[in-house]
């Protein structure tokens, strides 16, 4: 119940902080740029703010606020299957972190995607008015940071009213098979990045603890014995009880940052991936994960498959620093391992 709790809560906050970056990242990974260089991300979030207004960085948050019960699901996976991994391989196990993390993916990820689509999509939507030819040759106007007129995918053919339109749009549309668009492509880039960001995560946690207790400290049941010298006087035990120094608090936002950015690298390209499929719609221009692949270095070039990295790493990192913040203080505080 305490991880269910505390996940839910860390991932409210921290998805709340750092949406803006996120729609600036889906924004750069499904559109074609004017000069064919994408704009810094900073440029595009004031551009958006300019040209749609600040709610618009928040487009799609509704899906993010209402998605507690999968961040739950994914703290309880990830706890129930590392202490599996404990028991079977022993504590700090490497294995165990690697193995935990697609676990804690799989466990979240029947309501994830569905979330995700319906995300992506509005964040994609331009703000444009309900006459958007004009809107949008005004806003293919726009000059070094224009986004061209016309995008890759359909997302703007049909517009959205909130998070829930857009559910029950894509639903009677596309049907249940329009929510888990990019299904498999979803797996594939959060199942290697919870595999590498929780191997990294933990592997750096655990050597700053050894870091702050060079030797091992000695068991109450090591120094708990007296021993009497030959007056008869008790002799102070060789190795007093020493005991563990905890990690400090900030350690949990510096081994998340760290390890959040090195995961969002490793997986950038699959991401690319997954939201231009997800954002598609009833267009078909991708068959899949492949054929997008193939068609994203054909016509846009191979250093396209890294487009939008730098919002990637700029969302991830402080998102995920948050999140295992939040989620280590709620459950130290509610004594979860205890």
């Amino acid at each position: 119940m305490t991880s269910l709790v505390a996940g839910a809560s860390a991932g409210i906050i921290s998805d709340g902080v750092t949406h803006p970056i996120s729609t600036a990242k889906s924004r750069l990974q499904v559109s074609t740029f004017a000069g064919g260089r994408p704009p810094s991300t900073t440029a595009l979030i004031l551009r958006i703010i300019r040209e749609e207004g600040w709610t618009r960085l928040y487009a799609g948050f509704g899906t993010v606020a209402v998605a507690a019960p999968a961040r739950a699901l994914y703290f309880a996976g990830y706890e129930f299957s590392k202490r599996q991994g404990d028991k079977l391989l022993g504590p700090n196990h490497p294995a165990t972190a690697f193995l935990s993390g697609p676990i804690a993916q799989l466990s979240g990820s029947l309501l994830w995607v569905p979330m995700d689509v319906v995300k992506e999509r509005l964040q994609v939507q331009k703000n444009l008015p309900k006459n958007s030819a004009a809107g949008a040759a005004a806003t293919s106007a726009s000059p070094a940071v224009a986004i061209a007129a016309t995008p890759p995918t359909d997302h703007s053919s049909t517009r959205f009213r909130g998070s829930l339109h857009a559910a029950v749009t894509i639903l009677k549309q596309e049907g249940i098979r329009g929510w888990y668009r990019g299904y498999i492509a979803h797996q594939l880039v959060w199942g290697p990045f919870n595999a590498v960001y929780f191997t990294g995560y933990e592997t750096l946690k655990h050597q700053w603890t050894r870091f702050l207790n060079p030797t091992p400290p000695h068991t109450h049941a090591e120094s708990s014995g007296v021993t009497f010298g030959s007056d008869g006087s008790p002799v102070q035990p060789l190795h007093p009880p020493q005991e563990v120094v905890p990690l400090p608090n900030y350690a949990f936002p510096v081994c998340g940052a760290i390890s959040g950015c090195l995961a969002a690298a490793a997986t950038a390209p699959i991401d690319l991936i997954k939201v231009r499929l997800q954002t598609q719609g009833l267009s078909g221009k991708y068959s899949g994960a492949f054929d997008c692949a193939i068609k994203i270095i054909r016509h846009e070039g191979a250093l396209s498959m890294m487009q939008g990295l730098g919002a990637r790493c700029l969302w991830l990192s402080p998102n995920i620093a948050l999140t295992m913040t939040t989620y280590e203080l709620i459950k130290n505080y509610m004594n979860l391992d205890s």
